[in-house]
């Protein structure tokens, strides 16, 4: 068990989901990545993650999803990937979930005061994430979308993305705690 490693592998990961740098329509950060320091945090996490395996396959999963998405922008720019989105944007948010429960275990454990904090944001990410994404999957069934479930998206989207920063932060501020509370 190396908790620091972990949440190294952890916050650059999650930092990797995050960015997207484009130069030219290629993405210089893909976020499988992340997904693979993800999946490589899940060994050094030890006991915290007893029973949840599943948790370390599902980094890989996103991995390869991910792979597949950045593969056909490169190679059929034209083909839209909106539906492997949403379902990559959906899983991330349930993965994240679970991994900043485990995450509020180790803030608590090592006296972080971060615990109360990483419980807040996993819920209202998992919970804004997963609306913005079905709300959005129905626009264009609608034919000429309805401005309120625009604006809503919108919203969400803008709340998504902000709770996603601020957990970067967390993340990264655990870290730091980490490091010097051990």
């Amino acid at each position: 068990m190396n908790i620091q490693k972990a949440l190294s592998f952890i916050a650059f990961g999650f930092l990797f989901t995050l960015l997207n740098i484009n130069i030219n329509s290629i993405n210089f950060t893909p976020s499988f990545i992340g997904w693979i320091l993800l999946f490589l945090a899940y060994d050094n996490l030890g006991t915290y993650t007893e029973g949840k395996v599943w948790l370390k396959w599902t980094s890989l999963a996103l991995g390869v999803l991910s792979l597949v998405i950045w593969i056909l922008g490169l190679t059929k720019p034209e083909f839209s990937t909106r539906v492997l989105d949403a379902v990559l944007s959906a899983a991330s948010a349930v993965y994240l979930y679970f991994l900043l429960g485990i995450l509020e275990n180790v803030a608590d454990d090592y006296g972080s005061g971060l615990s109360r904090k990483l419980h807040t944001v996993k819920l209202v990410n998992l919970v804004a994430v997963c609306l913005m994404e079905l709300i959005a999957i129905q626009i264009p069934a609608q034919g000429t979308p309805d401005t309120l479930m625009t604006v809503l998206v919108f919203a969400l989207m803008l709340l998504a993305l902000g709770l996603a920063i601020y957990m970067m932060f967390l993340l990264f501020r655990l870290r730091k705690d980490i490091k010097q509370l051990a």
